[in-house]
C-alpha cells in the first residue's frame, strides 16, 4: 500500500471515528435527559431524532468497513424487469445473478473482484443468517399449525414457491457458503422465497438485520474484463440493490436509499421501452434524494437499446433524454444505451471459449448456448464452426455497446481505487 493511500485512508478513519463518537454522545445525553427530565446540555434544547442518528450511526459503520478494507462499492440499482441482474451478468461475464420471473433480490447482494476465483462463490457469515433461520423456525411451527391448512393450499398453486415451504418442513437451514451458480442460484432463490412466504403467516421478513454492509451475502469471482489486471491495493464491488417494485414491499424503498447513500458510485439500469414508467420515476427519485452524497458520481446504463428502430430515440437523443429526466443529475457523458442480454450472451460464449476451446452442449444447465445461437443467427448446427462462432462473439459484443462503459466506469473504477 502506498503512503499516499494509507495517509488519506487513515486521515477519513479518523474523521468518521470522531463523527461516530459525537453522534453517540447526542443519543447518550439525550438517553439520560429522558430518565431523569432534566437538560444537560445544549443538545437538550432540540428532541432528537433517535431513529435518525442511529441511523447515520449506521452509515458510519459502513464507510468504517469499506475504508478498513479500501473498497469501491459501485451500487447498481433498476426497477424490475429493466435488466439489472443481466447487466450485472454482462459485466461479470459469468451467471452468477440468475433470471427468474419473481423477484430476485430481497436483501442487497455484494459482487466481489477477486482475482483468479474462476468458479464463483457466495460467502454469508453464520451471525447473518441467525435471523433468517429463527424466522424459519417460525415457519416451519406456523406450517405445522393445523389453523394455516387453507393457506398451504392457496402456496401450492405456485409450485416454484412450493419448493421452498417443502424445504421449510424437512428443517431448512441457511447455508454459509454456497459454490457455482447452482448452488449460488438455490441461495438467493431461498431469500426471496422467504421474503415472499412470510407475510402469508403474517412474520415478517427481518429486513432491519441487514442495513450494514458487512452483514450481506457476498460473491467472490474474477471478473472477467478485468482478467489479468493484476492486483491493485482496493477491491472493487458491485452492490445489487433492490428494486422499489421488487416483490411489491413498500419497505424496500427506504432500505434501497440507505444503501445508495453509502455507495462510492451509483449505476442506474434502465429500461429504454419504459424510461416514463412509474417504477422508473421511483428510481430517478430515489437518486435525486441521494444526489448530495454520490454527486459527479452516478451513471446511467439504458438497456434494450436493441429495440430502438427508425422512429425511436437514437443513443444521443437517449443521453439528452436521460440527463433531463434526471434534471441532470446523470450527465449526458454518463449515460450509455446499451443491450444488456447481448453483451452477457458475447461475455459468457467468449469465456466458455477461452476454457474449454468451444461451447458446452445444450442442457437446461445451459440454456443461455441456445439463446447465444438464436441471437448469433446459428441456428443451424452445420452453421457452428469455431470461426463463426468467434465471428458472433465479436458481432453481438460489439452490437451490446458495453464496451464503453465497461472502460469508463468498470476499469476505471478498477485502476483507481475510487477510495
Amino acid at each position: 500500500m502506498s503512503l499516499d493511500i494509507k495517509t488519506l485512508r487513515d486521515e477519513a478513519q479518523a474523521l468518521l471515528q470522531v463523527e461516530h463518537a459525537f453522534l453517540n454522545k447526542m443519543l447518550d445525553q439525550q438517553l439520560l435527559s429522558e430518565s431523569d427530565g432534566k437538560k444537560h446540555n445544549q443538545y437538550d434544547k432540540a428532541t432528537i431524532d433517535k431513529d435518525s442518528v442511529q441511523m447515520e450511526i449506521a452509515v458510519l459503520r459502513g464507510e468504517e468497513f469499506k475504508l478498513s478494507n479500501l473498497e469501491m462499492v459501485l451500487a447498481v440499482v433498476g426497477t424490475m424487469k429493466a435488466g439489472k441482474s443481466t447487466a450485472i451478468n454482462a459485466i461479470v461475464g459469468s451467471e452468477i445473478l440468475p433470471n427468474r420471473n419473481a423477484p430476485m433480490t430481497a436483501i442487497p447482494t455484494l459482487i466481489r473482484h477477486t482475482p483468479t476465483q474462476k468458479i464463483p462463490r457466495l460467502l454469508f457469515s453464520e451471525k447473518a443468517g441467525l435471523p433468517l433461520n429463527k424466522l424459519i423456525n417460525e415457519l416451519k411451527k406456523a406450517i405445522s399449525n393445523k389453523k394455516n391448512v387453507h393457506i398451504l393450499e392457496d402456496l401450492k398453486l405456485d409450485k416454484d414457491l412450493y419448493v421452498t415451504v417443502e424445504k421449510i418442513q424437512q428443517g431448512l437451514k441457511i447455508q454459509t457458503e454456497a459454490l457455482g451458480e447452482k448452488e449460488i442460484f438455490s441461495f438467493l432463490v431461498c431469500l426471496n422465497d422467504l421474503v415472499r412466504i412470510a407475510p402469508k403467516f403474517e412474520l415478517h421478513f427481518p429486513f432491519d438485520e441487514y442495513q450494514n454492509i458487512d452483514q450481506l451475502p457476498v460473491i467472490e469471482i474474477e471478473f472477467s474484463h478485468l482478467q489479468g489486471a493484476g492486483d491493485t491495493e482496493g477491491k472493487l464491488i458491485l452492490l445489487d440493490t433492490p428494486g422499489p417494485n421488487e416483490a411489491g414491499q413498500a419497505h424496500l424503498r427506504p432500505m434501497l436509499q440507505e444503501q445508495l447513500k453509502r455507495a462510492s458510485a451509483v449505476l442506474a439500469v434502465m429500461d429504454y421501452t419504459q424510461l416514463k414508467s412509474e417504477a422508473d420515476e421511483q428510481v430517478r427519485d430515489d437518486l435525486k434524494s441521494i444526489a448530495g452524497t454520490v454527486k459527479d458520481r452516478m451513471y446511467a446504463l439504458v438497456n434494450k437499446f436493441d429495440n430502438c428502430d427508425r422512429n425511436g430515440m437514437q443513443a444521443d437523443e437517449v443521453k439528452t433524454f436521460v440527463e433531463g429526466l434526471t434534471d441532470g443529475l446523470i450527465k449526458e457523458d454518463r449515460v450509455y444505451p446499451i443491450a444488456a442480454k447481448l453483451g452477457y450472451l458475447a461475455n459468457r460464449a467468449r469465456h466458455e471459449r477461452d476454457k474449454n476451446g468451444l461451447l458446452p452442449e445444450i442442457t437446461d444447465e445451459t440454456a443461455w448456448v441456445e439463446d447465444f445461437y438464436q441471437e448469433a443467427g446459428l441456428r443451424r448446427e452445420a452453421s457452428r464452426t469455431p470461426e463463426r462462432i468467434a465471428e458472433s462473439i465479436d458481432d453481438l459484443w460489439g452490437v451490446s455497446n458495453l464496451s464503453k462503459p465497461l472502460k469508463d466506469i468498470i476499469e476505471s473504477s478498477y485502476d483507481n481505487d475510487m477510495c
